[in-house]
């Protein structure tokens, strides 16, 4: 009879009487698995009937009488149903009920408990298109108290469509009130007997408790089962109501524990691109900015595919939150928003030249930018700014930019790695360390002209029986200085300065002076004053300087302030030099 499904004249509800009658011959006999076969066949062409007969052996779509509210699936009065069946009363939503009750009766009997879980899944969720279609006064008070805007994740297309939040907008709104009446007005339904709905119907308050107590219970459960993906779907529609509702601290705490810790892991899903976008609505009207700016900054990584609309839109949010909201400094990770392209050095004025990206295609301006160097064969590190840029200009244009920085204290020539880069738009500080990058700048930078340097040669001295010494040459070039610090180091790193070294003598643009001008104390030889575009030369005795090669290269480290006019700044000199003829004291 199901092949004559076609012919004219055939009957769904005829159809349904032969069949279940053989399905209910095989319940007898225990053959449970061959009866599930006559149920499952029967739903199927029941689907197809839907499509092609328009529901013309069907009555109605659903019912409101009393009782029907609520039915217990393992459990259905089979008599009534049956009787309903056969007398062509039934309701779609009825009929749908008891064969989805006879299906998982004869599921558990079996002992298949996996497929059982498994088809209420599936069952679930294919009434939910149906139901949406279904124009009844039960099911349109349950919208009334929804709010509009409310969407669970069963009501998400499988392609899920971004919806970027108009903070500006949702800020005129109390953070965890609503200014909706919380009594709902509507015609009355006197046919609902389930207790806990029609107390769920009374007001939004009592709606919202019952949906949080009956999920929260749910998630339990499935928590406990191992169903960890089902609980966190439950979780994402109670954060959903939530933030409807403008709750927004109950809002963000469920949207926490939902978007994956490791940004960077496989793991995400453009669902949890939608659950970063609302915890970043939450974190704005919360006024937690550093953390609405690390939201922004994920939902810029290539893994979230926003749009281009989108992206430009939270891109300008970026700039616009660090430069008008931030109250506190806080540094935050450059990627995604900047990206270093390149760093050179000018051999002409030893100055940097920076190409910086960023994914904002709008005209911004940055406020400066700092590069720090570290030294390939030592410890130091040089910072460039540029605040010594005048007249800097930080403009991007077209997510492109770049710009000039500057060190003027600092005279260190040598082979640079680039190790930090920090660009600052008002409080925010996005920084990236190249320490832990795969990628690695390096530049060579030459000595810088203008600030004091260091020379050391060796010569006989005429105060000292003869013997050979240390003679150092200390050139203030462009600058007065004070609390000058000089040390002398040979090539395995050891001080040549100790206890037993001695200034011989001391000669200042005036001529030759007294000792007292430069004193040694510790490892180090101490400067106290030296004026702009002169030089200071020092002899030394009883220098360490075993064993001795010939010739040899020594390390000079000179530290400093600035004169008068630049007493806040301190400076710094580095030099190798090769010394010839250094000769042991006898």
């Amino acid at each position: 009879m199901g092949s004559m499904r076609q012919m004219p004249g055939w009957n769904y509800t005829s159809f349904f009487i032969l069949k279940e009658a053989l399905a209910h011959l095989y319940y007898i006999v225990d053959a449970y698995e061959e009866s599930l076969k006559q149920y499952d066949e029967l739903e199927a062409i029941f689907h197809e009937s839907l499509i092609t007969n328009s529901l013309s052996w069907f009555k109605d779509v659903g019912v409101n009488k009393p009782g029907a509210d609520c039915v217990d699936l393992l459990r259905i009065p089979s008599d009534t149903y049956r009787a309903l069946i056969i007398e062509n009363k039934i309701s779609v939503f009825d009929y749908r009920v008891y064969l989805f009750g006879c299906q998982a009766m004869l599921l558990i009997k079996s002992g298949n408990i996996k497929e059982f879980m498994d088809r209420v899944k599936t069952y679930i969720r294919s009434f939910i298109q149906t139901l949406k279609d279904i124009d009844l006064e039960f099911l349109g008070s349950i919208y009334g108290i929804l709010p509009k805007s409310y969407r669970s994740v069963s009501m998400l297309p499988n392609g899920i469509a971004l919806h970027v939040p108009k903070v500006p907008e949702a800020r005129e709104s109390s953070s965890d009130n609503t200014s909706s009446p919380d009594t709902i007005e509507g015609p009355l339904i006197t046919n609902i007997t389930n207790l806990v709905l029609t107390e769920a119907l009374k007001s939004e308050s009592r709606f919202d408790q019952i949906f949080s107590n009956i999920s929260e219970q749910a998630i339990e459960y499935y928590e406990e089962s191992g169903r960890q993906r089902f609980a966190n779907l439950l979780k994402r529609d109670i954060a959903q109501l939530h933030l409807c509702r403008e709750r927004y601290q109950k809002a963000r705490v469920y949207y926490e524990q939902l978007i994956p810790s490791n940004l960077e892991g496989s793991s995400w899903l453009p669902l949890h691109t939608q659950l970063l976008i609302d915890l970043a609505t939450c974190q704005y009207n919360l006024d937690l900015w550093p953390a609405y700016i690390n939201s922004i900054q994920a939902l810029l990584l290539p893994k979230c595919k926003l749009p281009a609309k989108e992206l430009n839109w939270f891109s300008s949010e970026l700039v616009t939150t660090s430069r008008q909201n931030l109250t506190i400094d806080y540094e935050i990770e450059m990627t995604p928003f900047f990206t270093i392209d390149n760093i050179t050095v000018n051999d002409s004025d030893n100055k940097l030249y920076i190409s910086v990206n960023s994914v904002n295609k709008k005209v911004f301006e940055i406020d400066k930018i700092l590069v720090t160097l570290a030294s390939t064969n030592s410890s130091v590190s040089i910072l460039f700014s540029s605040e010594l840029i005048k007249d800097f200009k930080g403009i991007l244009s077209n997510g492109a930019g770049n710009f000039v920085v500057d060190s003027d204290s600092v005279s260190a020539p040598g082979l640079y790695q680039v190790s930090k880069v920090e660009i600052s738009i008002g409080k925010a500080l996005f920084y990236t360390d190249f320490n832990s990058s795969v990628k690695k700048i390096m530049v060579r930078l030459r000595r810088n002209p203008h600030l004091p340097c260091v020379s050391i040669s060796s010569s006989k001295n005429s105060y000292v029986n003869g013997d050979t010494c240390l003679q150092i040459s200390i050139d203030s070039k462009h600058h007065s200085f004070s609390e000058g610090k000089l040390s002398i180091f040979d090539e395995d790193g050891r001080s040549l300065v100790n206890e037993k070294t001695k200034i011989s003598k001391v000669t200042l643009p005036g001529g030759f002076s007294e000792t007292g001008e430069a004193l040694i104390q510790g490892c180090c030889i101490y400067v106290p004053f030296l004026d702009v575009r002169s030089v200071m030369t020092i002899d030394l005795d009883g220098v360490d300087c075993s064993p001795c090669y010939d010739p040899i290269i020594l390390e000079t480290c000179f530290e400093y302030s600035f004169g008068k006019e630049e007493i806040t700044k301190e400076g710094l000199t580095l030099n190798r030099i090769l010394t010839n003829y250094l000769f042991k004291l006898r």
